[in-house]
């Protein structure tokens, strides 16, 4: 498959080149603006001292020399900032091919954190925890998410989220997050399977794009390093503002008092200015007063609005800076021109024209007309300028007696907030959509071999999951170990001894309808993968604080597991080691329990056990279940695993073998190594060579 780079490390030796040239240039340009300031001093006050026309003009054109180097500073700077941005860019990109990825900051804990904290209140908002009896969860989405993350390590450190995530607005790794769990941030609602593939043609349409992918992460390093985090709290409240200023608008309509309101916040100005003018020409008394008597009005008018103007703009430079460092995310998207629906509906966002509404005033309504997002704010930063005047008091005192600065700049704001107000949310919306999304079309880079698996996406089907050398998508390359996937409706008994990968395999099939799930491309050949649910048991927890212990824990996960059954939605169901938590007489009678329960035609359920009496299910004519191993071999050098899936049931066992090595178990053959019955055990056996994998 196309990678978004076809050589990162050249392109990263070409960004390093680039910035070490660019920062001789700016040393150089330093020098020369130090050499061209202190002349030019020097020669103003000769200039100042003499009086001589030709100093002056050597003072000014060392000035205007200063301003050159000043100018061409800052245009390198700017391109520093971009290339070393770049080489970051391509690090990373190598890091998450290997395994430097695991260093990353961003592990996504805190949206782990954040989906448990909403489950537990939700949980406790709705159910007595005095009840000791298992009860389906209340809120099946929201857990489901949450035993995902902690079962498929989608969220937190070393976890999906930290080797692919692109996003570092703090909505663009929600909606990653999200796009992951399958649980939208709000509300806690599933994700509709029928949009995986609209996010797999938008996965698509970004792999294909590199020179987006490039300028989009650039602005992403240089978000990183703004003040955008300390200035988000203003920015949102700003956009709070403007929905506030927009319902205001809608409730004053085109009164008259609104048009009233409009014609003397232009015509008082005017009309002082017009009359202080007079009055200087002329110099009459009567002239004088009365633009005395217009200036003490407006400079009233300025001083008892003053309050409720600061208060309606005090968000706003915040907003600004803010907003600045999306600008960058803004220009990407709409410059680039899309082939899925998806990304066209996203880039439309930021280009749609404003909803009508009355009382625009006129120069900002022309602008708007068809404004995108990026010259939107580059409107926004113009009226900025203009209120920053208001900061110092001669400007404030000047520009409101003769123009009612303050009205004129709210009023402008005002307008700006009318015509775009109700759009900033959609398009931040949209670039963290984006991020999302590239953060998914990055798969075919971080692995070797990747395919978009085909999509069945009819829910009244059985579920199917067909993969040829599908690869856990959190090893190493040279660690991962590629299995075949041949899984449709029934029930898959996966024996095997210790260490022999019998759980990684399930994270893999678990994190492989994950990654389909949300579009992405998978690392293996080729496949075709169901759209439908996952359901885990893997990694279950006791809980101390509640009086549940792991056995528990795990059989209400599994009672959940055979309660959202009955709706017969398509799932994939990932048990390891059935009831591990009891003693081996209950843990078979339960085993056997759950595993005909959960043997559905709508469920593809894979189990993982020690216990090999669970592989007689496979002769029950009632049910369709097919037994599966792993296996390992041994040499003089000791214990092997090739971790290749089998067909049929284990024959081996390694845990005395192990037990010998940890020295807590005698050596073989010993009297005290003897089973109960006075026999070695049966099933300790070392085949000198492993079996071929036929599955």
């Amino acid at each position: 498959m196309q990678s978004l780079w076809s050589d990162p490390d050249s392109r990263l030796k070409q960004a390093q080149a680039q910035a070490a040239g660019l920062r001789k240039q700016l040393d150089r340009l330093s020098t020369a603006r130090l050499i061209t300031a202190l002349p030019a001093f020097g020669l103003w006050l000769v200039a100042f001292w003499q009086g001589s026309w030709y100093w002056y003009a050597a003072a000014a054109g060392l000035c205007f020399l200063f301003i050159v180097f000043l100018r061409q500073h800052t245009a390198r700077r700017q391109a520093l900032n971009q290339a070393q941005a770049l080489a970051q860019v391509c690090r990373d990109r190598l890091d998450r091919r290997g395994s430097g990825w695991q260093n990353f900051s961003d592990s996504g804990l805190d949206l782990k954190l954040q989906l448990q904290e909403q489950l537990r209140r939700q949980t406790s908002a709705g159910q007595d925890e005095a009840a000791k009896k298992p009860e389906p969860v209340s809120h099946p989405a929201l857990a489901t998410a949450v035993y995902l993350c902690q079962d498929l390590d989608l969220l937190g450190p070393r976890s999906l989220f930290q080797r692919i995530n692109l996003a570092v607005t703090p909505d663009g790794r929600q909606a990653l997050a999200s796009r992951l769990t399958g649980v939208h941030a709000k509300g806690g609602q599933a994700a509709e399977p029928a949009a995986s593939l609209r996010l797999q043609q938008a996965c698509r349409d970004l792999g294909s794009k590199a020179d987006f992918a490039e300028q989009f992460l650039i602005q992403a390093q240089l978000y990183r390093h703004s003040d955008a985090s300390l200035r988000r709290k203003g920015g949102l409240a700003f956009i709070k503002d403007c929905q506030e200023m927009q319902s205001e608008s809608q409730q004053a309509g085109t009164g008259k008092g609104r048009q009233l309101q409009r014609l003397l916040r232009l015509l008082l100005p005017a009309l002082t200015c017009l009359v202080c003018i007079l009055a200087w020409l002329v110099s009459r008394p009567f002239l004088l007063i009365a633009a005395s008597c217009l200036l003490l009005l407006l400079l009233g008018i300025a001083m008892l609005r003053q309050g409720r103007v600061t208060s309606a703009l005090s968000h706003l430079h915040d907003f600004i800076r803010y907003a600045q460092s999306y600008e960058g995310f803004f220009t990407a998207l709409e410059q680039q021109t899309w082939d899925s629906p998806l990304m066209q509906e996203l880039a439309a966002k930021l280009s749609a024209p404003p909803p009508a509404h009355t009382g625009n005033t006129a120069g900002v309504q022309k602008e708007a007309a068809a404004a995108s997002a990026a010259a939107a704010l580059q409107q926004l930063r113009r009226l900025g300028q203009m209120e920053a005047l208001r900061s110092n008091s001669i400007g404030w005192f000047l520009a409101n007696i003769f123009l009612l600065w303050d009205e004129q700049c709210l009023a402008l704001v005002r307008s700006w907030a009318e015509s775009f107000g109700s759009r900033l949310p959609d398009w931040l919306d949209s670039v963290a959509q984006a991020e999302a999304l590239l953060s998914l079309a990055s798969t075919p880079d971080i692995y070797p071999e990747t395919a978009f698996p085909l999509l069945e996406l009819s829910t009244g089907s059985r579920p199917q999951l067909q993969l040829q050398d599908l690869q856990h998508p959190l090893l190493a390359t040279r660690q991962a170990v590629a299995n075949p996937v041949a899984l449709s409706a029934g029930t898959y008994i996966i024996t095997g001894s210790n260490m022999s990968g019998k759980t990684t395999y399930l994270r893999a099939l678990g994190l492989a309808v994950v990654l389909a799930r949300a579009g992405a491309a998978l690392p293996c050949r080729s496949g075709t993968v169901g759209v439908f649910n996952v359901r885990t048991s893997i990694r279950v927890e006791d809980q101390v604080t509640d009086g549940i212990s792991t056995f528990y824990a795990e059989i209400r996960r599994i009672q959940a597991m055979a309660a959202d059954s009955t709706d017969k939605v398509p799932a994939l169901l990932l048990i390891d080691e059935i009831f591990k938590g009891t003693n081996s007489t209950d843990r078979l009678i339960g085993a056997r329990a759950a595993v005909r329960k959960l043997s559905q035609p709508w469920l593809l359920t894979v189990v993982t056990t020690h216990d090999f009496e669970l592989c007689d299910l496979e002769n029950d004519p009632r049910l369709k279940v097919s037994n599966l191993h792993f296996a390992e071999y041994y040499d003089q050098q000791g214990i092997h695993f090739d971790y290749k899936l089998r067909p049929g049931r284990c024959q081996t066992t390694n845990a005395r073998y192990l037990l010998r090595l940890a020295g807590i178990l005698p050596e073989a053959g010993s009297e005290a190594e003897a089973s109960p019955d006075g026999e070695p055990g049966a099933r300790d056996q070392k085949p000198v060579q492993p079996p071929e994998p036929s599955v």
